[in-house]
C-alpha cells in the first residue's frame, strides 16, 4: 500500500503536524482522530488516533498516539502502531513506542465504547 509510508511519515513527525479533532469522551479519558491521516482502502480505513487519559496510566503515560486501522464493514479494529507519551495530548517523554511490526491482532468494536466512536466517526468520511 502507498498509504502506509505517508502514514507512517506523519507518525514519525508527532502531535506537533497533527489536527486532532474530539471524537469520543469517557469518565476515563478523552480520545480525538486526525482527519488529515484519514486513509481510505475499500471498507477499510487508517488514521492517526490521540488517546487522552485523565489518570496516569501504569506505565507512567497519560497520553497515547495510536495508528488504527478500522473494518467499516466487519466492525473490527487493530492497532499498527502505538507511542505513549507522559504528558496529555501527546507530549513529553516517549516512555514507549512500538515498531512497525506490531499489528495487533483484529478485535471486534462493542458498541457504545469509545472505540465504537471512533470507528464511526472515520468510517462516516
Amino acid at each position: 500500500m502507498r498509504a502506509l509510508p505517508l502514514l507512517a511519515l506523519l507518525f514519525a513527525a508527532g502531535p506537533a503536524c497533527a489536527e486532532w479533532t474530539a471524537v469520543a469522551a469517557t469518565p476515563g479519558g478523552s480520545f480525538y482522530l486526525d482527519y488529515a491521516t484519514l486513509r481510505k482502502d475499500g471498507d477499510h480505513r487508517r488514521v492517526m488516533q490521540l488517546d487522552n487519559q485523565k489518570q496516569r496510566q501504569p506505565e507512567g503515560e497519560l497520553s497515547s498516539i495510536v495508528l488504527a486501522e478500522f473494518d467499516c464493514k466487519g466492525k473490527r479494529s487493530r492497532m499498527l502502531e502505538l507511542t505513549n507519551y507522559a504528558d496529555p495530548m501527546g507530549q513529553g517523554k516517549v516512555l514507549f513506542r512500538t515498531g512497525k511490526d506490531l499489528v495487533s491482532p483484529w478485535a471486534p468494536i462493542v458498541a457504545g465504547t469509545a472505540v465504537s466512536l471512533l470507528a464511526g466517526a472515520a468510517c462516516a468520511k
